[in-house]
């Protein structure tokens, strides 16, 4: 029997959804809490189409985000290969700006809120437009939302936000899923399929 967080992960997907404010989501065809097991016959997209087919698509892609988290080396490969991007940018950009004379020289404090802007830009494009960075490109990974969803850009910035959290980039040393992925509700799953047990929780 599926439990009401599994219901609901479904259920936030169907047009069929209507908020009680004693029972929180249920379905206003039936007036009542979720209880299919396993398929809802009544399920209909937000998308748009109807049927087992949509609703095994969803499920298929909730799976995915439960089997194949990106492994703790993948996640650090992620780290250096972006820092190292994200340095040249910064840099490439200040040069230019010094050749343009448009940049007469920057103060400390300036050159780490500059750092700070390319880095929140550099995550938040990339993720919300491709759903990867170039770090991701090269190891094959990609993020998604709990539903396994491309993220959307308010929760792309979160995430990118949550990286500034002090000591947050040690999370990953306990756990392949970091506090930015936590907090943001989003994951980053290997693309070629699981390559540890890993599991997302």
């Amino acid at each position: 029997m599926l439990q009401r967080h599994e219901h609901l992960t479904y259920c936030r997907q169907c047009k069929h959804q209507e908020f009680d404010v004693k029972q929180g989501l249920i379905c206003k065809l039936t007036g009542t809490l979720a209880d299919f097991d396993p398929v809802c016959p009544n399920f209909k997209s937000i998308s748009g189409e109807y049927g087992s087919t949509e609703f095994d698509t969803i499920r298929k892609k909730i799976d995915n985000v439960q089997n194949k988290t990106a492994t703790q080396g993948e996640r650090l490969a992620n780290y250096f290969i972006d820092s190292f991007a994200i340095w040249l940018i910064a840099i490439g950009l200040i040069f230019f700006l010094s050749v343009s004379g448009l940049n007469t020289g920057l103060s400390e404090l300036e050159f780490y809120l500059f750092y700070f802007l390319v880095t929140v830009l550099y995550y938040t494009l990339f993720e919300t437009y491709a759903g990867k960075t170039l770090g991701k490109f090269v190891t094959k990974t990609r993020i998604v939302d709990e539903n396994g969803f491309q993220p959307s850009m308010n929760t792309v910035l979160i995430r990118t936000l949550c990286r500034f959290i002090p000591f947050e980039a040690f999370s990953f040393l306990v756990s392949p899923i970091g506090w930015h992925d936590r907090i943001s509700k989003t994951y980053v799953i290997d693309e070629d399929g699981p390559k540890s047990d890993t599991k997302n929780y």
